[in-house]
């Protein structure tokens, strides 16, 4: 997955679970 700096902390965390959800991969 891939996070951009501009966006808020929670909105990185919602990202990387919803991410980590779909695929147990770092990217």
């Amino acid at each position: 997955c891939t996070t951009d700096g501009g966006i808020h902390l929670y909105q990185m965390r919602r990202m990387l679970q919803g991410c980590v959800r779909l695929t147990a991969r770092p990217e």
